[in-house]
Order: structure tokens, then sequence, then C-alpha cells
């Protein structure tokens, strides 16, 4: 049968009030409130729910406490609550704004209840502990042997406690079971715990060391979120997973060691961890999620592994600190502003293999020069993967298209723009029509020429651009001093790009 939902209590006792909940054959009721809205409870400082009442000769045990049963009641100081009670409502305390004291008949009855979220939990409101026949409040918390299983929100929000013993009984602790511990500086979880929820430890901010069990397979969903404190935490070589915002905030977490059994580190695992100054991520890692490493402002250089495929959107963002990044050409994508706002980072290659990148992926990176093992941009890049208009090296490696590299000097057979002997190219001298060339590896490395579909692109002119069809003919110009000129041309075909004393030949193939 249903619990019975009324707007008036079926009857009181000792100046509780009670709905009759039959469950089964079972006499039980909830405690409520007289008259919905009434300030039932005004005046009353202390409350103390039996295990069983009796009305009309017939015993009730009490087993719950039902919705907005103290609601409002701004004098409450104190509350204990029987181990027959299993059923709480998020408002059964709701805007108890003097609730200090919380007594429970046992830990094991604590760690038994199914709470479903924060407020169910009368700690959220009190913060402070206290056992049925224990004169102080719980600082050193201790879990009996008896226990194998702690609850979700078990002891969510409880301020006072400083320490926690958990026996080689326990197998499974739920999701935020030490949710805004702040007092908590450090704990020690057994290896017979196979089982951790998520947010485990949530907002515990004074939480200095932890250490992990040796058989968990994964690090949940903000396990360690937002712990300010924590300086020293183990993670097992059983773990194979580091999850989403696992260690977001750790602003003292200075190193960790990532075992190679981890194959995956979530989104903003690591984010925000600005006193990480370095850290190795091993080759069984294939997935790194967004902004896993974003803003990590100690973090001065990272390798990504050969086994990641794509490096997703603000992965490595707001790392100011970092000046070294490998990039393996395993790589076959860069997402949104991946690298942005990194002002430390001086040089990057990106591999050949690299056939996407978004937009923005190099954003108020104000000193770098970005080297490209591609000898132009590959079809698959945004417009916009470069904002700010950053000195690119195309062919940095010598590789891509032996015969046009306008950034490397050496001998210039075959190559338009290269210093030394000129042999291949296509003019000597020139004049407004026509086209020639005389180059100097240093000019040659200053300018940066390439093709986008039918645009071509010069970046760092310092003299009038020209741009001459195969016959010779003038067919485009444009002002000196630019940063960056884009011009388009008509038809596919080979197009002579002059640059001062600076020529290349480009090829237009839309």
């Amino acid at each position: 049968m249903l619990a019975v939902k009324a707007w008036a209590a079926d009857f009181e006792v000792d100046g509780l009030y009670y709905n009759i909940t039959i469950s089964g054959d079972t006499n039980t009721v909830e405690v409520t409130y007289e008259t919905h809205g009434s300030g039932n409870y005004s005046g009353v400082t202390e409350v103390e729910i039996p295990e069983t009442v009796k009305h009309f000769g017939i015993e009730y045990t009490v087993t719950g406490i039902g919705r907005e049963a103290f609601a409002y009641t701004n004098e409450l100081t104190s509350v204990s609550i029987p181990n027959t009670v299993v059923k709480f409502d998020a408002s059964s305390f709701s805007a108890c704004v003097g609730l200090v004291k919380v007594e429970f008949a046992s830990i094991e009855y604590l760690c038994g209840i199914n709470f479903t979220n924060f407020n169910e939990n009368p700690l959220s409101k009190a913060r402070h502990l206290y056992i049925k026949g224990e004169e102080n409040e719980i600082t050193e918390l201790v879990i009996p042997n008896t226990v194998t299983a702690i609850g979700d929100y078990t002891f969510a929000y409880c301020s006072s406690i400083t320490s926690v013993t958990i026996p080689n009984s326990v197998t499974s602790i739920g999701t935020n079971a030490f949710y805004y511990c702040r007092g908590l500086t450090s704990v020690t979880i057994p290896n017979s715990v196979i089982s951790m929820g998520n947010g485990l430890f949530f907002y515990c901010d004074g939480l200095e060391s932890a250490t992990l069990p040796d058989g968990i397979t994964n690090i949940g969903n903000g396990m360690f979120c937002m712990c300010g404190s924590l300086a020293s935490v183990n993670i097992p070589n059983s773990v194979i997973g580091i999850g989403t915002q696992a260690f977001n905030g750790c602003v003292s977490l200075i190193t960790i060691d990532i075992p190679n059994s981890v194959t995956s580190i979530g989104s903003g695992a690591f984010k925000g961890c600005s006193g990480l100054a370095s850290i190795d991520i091993p080759d069984s890692v294939t997935s790194i999620g967004s902004e896993a490493f974003m803003s990590c402002k100690g973090l001065t250089s990272v390798i990504i592994p050969n086994s990641v495929t794509s490096i997703e959107g603000f992965t490595f963002s707001g790392c100011s600190g970092l000046s070294l990044v490998t990039i393996p050409n395993s790589v076959i994508s860069i997402n949104h502003s991946a690298f942005s706002d990194n002002t430390a980072l001086s040089t990057i290659t990106i591999p050949i293999s690299v056939e996407q990148m978004d937009g923005y992926v190099f954003n108020g990176c104000s000193n770098l020069t970005i080297r490209c093992e591609a000898d132009s941009i590959p079809q698959n890049w945004e417009s916009k993967w470069n904002p700010d208009n950053r000195p690119v090296i195309w062919n940095c490696n010598g590789t891509a298209n032996q015969g046009g590299n306008e950034n490397q000097g050496g001998n210039g057979e075959g190559g338009e723009n290269q210093g030394g002997n000129n042999e291949g190219n296509e003019n000597q001298g020139g004049n407004e029509n026509n086209p020639g060339t005389t180059v100097t590896e240093s000019a040659a490395n200053a300018i940066n020429i390439y093709t986008h579909h039918n645009t071509i692109i010069v970046e760092n002119a310092t003299d009038e651009i020209r741009v001459y069809n195969a016959m010779g003919a003038l067919v485009g110009r444009d002002v000196a001093c630019r940063v960056r000129a884009e011009l388009q041309v008509n038809g596919a075909g080979v197009y002579i790009v002059k640059v001062g004393t600076v020529a290349k030949r480009v090829m237009i193939n839309d």
C-alpha cells in the first residue's frame, strides 16, 4: 500500500505529528506537520524522534521524515534520528537555518541509508555529526568493521570530520560520500574497496593527501575536484580511466604519476592544476578529453604519446608557462583553441599527419612560430586556425615539396626561392612585367607564400606584392608591409608571386 500524502497529520504524540504509511503487514508512520504552512513546530529547539509510537492502542514504527516536516523551523538547533528511519525527503529540514546538530543512532546505520541527493541528508544543513550515546561531535571518523558499503551522500557537508578510517570490510563507497568535508586532511582507502562513486571527495579543500586502493579501475568524475590543498595522491596501476574533472582545481598538485594502465583522460581532468609542473602521459593513453590540462599555468613541457589521434578543444589552452610541446605523427585532428593563450610557447611543429585543424587553435600565442611539415594549408584546415597570423614555416623538414619551399636556404636546384645556386628559377632579375628573382636566404626565411584553394596568401611582406601568370602578365598586386595579404586569382595554373627580391612559383588547382 502506498504512503498517504496529506495536508494534515493523522495524529499527534508528544508534540510530534505523524502520517500513517502502512507498508505490507507493518504499521508504519512518518513524521510530518500538523497543517501545511502553519509553522507547526514554531519555538521548538530540540527534537528526538522515537523508534515507535502508539495511537489508539496500535504501535507504529517510525520509518520516515516526510516532506517539509520541519521546514522553516528557524529555532530548531538539534535533531536525534533513530535507526528505524530509512526515508528522508529533500525538503524535510528545508530552511532550518539554526540546525547545527544531527544525532544518528550509529555510524553503521548512517552508512546504510540510501540518500538520493544532498538535501535528503540533514547533515547538509547541520554540518556537525553526532552519534547517540556520545557526548562530543565526531571529528575523527572510524567506520566500524561491520560496514561493507558506504552509501551515496553519507557524510556530505560534514565539515567537522578531520580524518577517516575505513576498514577492510568495506568494498564500495558511494557517490559524493564525503562531498564538501572541508575539514578532512587525509584519507587512506583500503585495497578491499573495488568501487568508488563520482565526486567522492569533491570540494574537500583541506584534503592534503589520499591513498587509493590497488583494485579500482577508474578515478571517478570529479573525485578530487576543487581539492585545493591536495599535494599527494597515488594512481594505482589497475586504473584504466581518469574521469571528467577528476582533479580539476587541485592547485597544490605539483606532480602526479599516470601509470601505463591508463587509456583515457577525461575532459577537464587536470583543469586548473596551476601548480602542476610536469606530466608524463604514457603511450597507453589513446584519448585525452577537452580541457584536460586547461589553465595548468605551471606546466612547462608536454609530450603527447603516439597513441593519441586527436587533440580536443581547449586541451592545453591557457597553459601560460608551456614552452615545449611535442605532437606525434599519429595525430590527425587538432580541435578548437587546443593551444590558445600559451604565451610562453615559441615554436611548435605540426606533423604532416594532421588532416583537420579547427579555428583559433593558436589564438593568443603571441610569441609563437609554427612549423608545418605540410607544404601548404591542407584542405580541411579552418581558415582561422591561426587567427593572429603568427609566422608559419611550411615544409619545415624539407620533405613535402623539395622543389618549392620559401623557408629554406641552401642549394636552389629545382626551387625558385632558395639561396645559393639559382638553377631552376624561372627568371633572373626582372621588372614590373617580368617576375624575375634573386633570392637571399634571410629574405626567404622572413616571408611565407602559400595557397589555399584559389587564394594566394603572403605573410610578413615588406615590399609590394605582385602576382604574375605563367605568361608573365601582372594579374594582381597588394600594398607593402602587410602581416598577411590574400590575393584571389581566376583560374587554375601556375602563378609567380614576387615580393621585393623574393619570388615563388605556386600552383592553383581550383
